[in-house]
């Protein structure tokens, strides 16, 4: 879509909902997903330009209309019909407020604290638990088996990485027996998580899902080891420290330990990142953290049990 069409499908949109006018329109980022739009500082447009993402994005939507809360951000209005213009798109309330990106280097540690006990007392409401038939965890041993599969083709792994790979698939699914499931938020880190004056909210729910609910803490894990990678090109004003980053998930650990202190959840966390560093090698096969954690980091793994 170039950019006369793009302000084409806005003027519709703007229109067929009598915003009034409008006198400042700014694109916040140009997402993989969705590009995100500011409306006169009062709503926020999110167009879904990836077909492959709409399944997500219908899922936030039936996520905001089932779970009024103070945790998230109003929604306004969609369209998934796809009948107004051919694309998915949101509007949301504003959240008036900062990510915790921009925040967290500044406050005191007693500040972060706070803002932790208040994140895992949203994540009890969240995280529903669901009964286990409702979800199979060799789900997640398979996911890893299709993404090792396609990067095998690809030529990516050498013969001995390949068996390498097929062992450590075989070790995963006894770690996640037994572990609790139910709801997650699915992408937790410090952007999707905005500090207001009541409090912190929650924006994104495009991965809500059922899942171990411990894997809620695979994506904020990444964060705390490199908070820099979640950061775009465009943010050097907000370079992290990360040993601003090194309590985070021990305090999180005791905030929270019906789900922290589950056995082998540090395995599992260990799991998760195997399985997004076999998604994402795909892409980058020389970039050497996604080659430690599947061939050296994942030798915990093979621990006598």
């Amino acid at each position: 879509m170039n950019e006369l069409e793009l302000m084409k499908n806005i003027n519709i949109i703007l229109k067929y909902y009598q915003l009034g006018r409008i006198n400042n329109l700014k694109k916040l980022k140009n997402g993989f997903s969705r590009l995100v739009f500011s409306i006169d500082n009062k709503y926020i447009l999110k167009i879904c330009i990836n077909h492959k993402k709409e399944k997500g994005i219908r899922r936030e939507i039936e996520f905001y209309n089932n779970n009024k809360s103070n945790y998230c951000p109003e929604l306004i209005a969609y369209d998934s019909s796809k009948e107004l213009i051919p694309f998915l798109y949101t509007i949301e309330k504003k959240i008036n407020g900062q990510t915790l990106f921009e925040v967290w280097p500044n406050i005191t540690k007693k500040q972060k604290e706070k803002i932790l006990f208040d994140l895992v007392e949203i994540f009890r409401k969240l995280h529903k638990q669901v009964s286990s038939d409702e979800y199979d965890v060799s789900e997640l041993v398979s996911e890893f088996n299709v993404l090792c599969r396609k990067c095998i083709e690809r030529n990516i792994f050498s013969s001995n990485e390949i068996a390498y790979l097929k062992e450590l698939e075989l070790r995963m699914l006894p770690f996640l027996k037994n572990t609790k499931v139910g709801y997650i938020h699915g992408d937790i880190h410090f952007n999707n998580i905005f500090l207001t004056n009541v409090g912190i909210k929650l924006i994104d729910f495009e991965n809500y899902g059922i899942a171990p609910i411990d894997k809620e803490f695979d994506t904020i894990n990444r964060m705390v080891r490199n908070p820099n990678s979640f950061l775009s090109k465009s943010d050097t004003n907000q370079r992290q420290d990360s040993q601003d980053y090194i309590m985070i998930m021990d305090f999180l650990k005791e905030l929270y330990p019906e789900i922290c202190k589950q056995e082998n959840y540090e395995d599992r966390l260990l799991i998760y990142d195997c399985l997004n560093s076999m998604k994402w090698i795909y892409y980058y096969p020389e970039y050497k953290p996604y080659n430690d954690i599947l061939f050296n980091k994942s030798k915990k793994l093979f621990k006598q049990r």
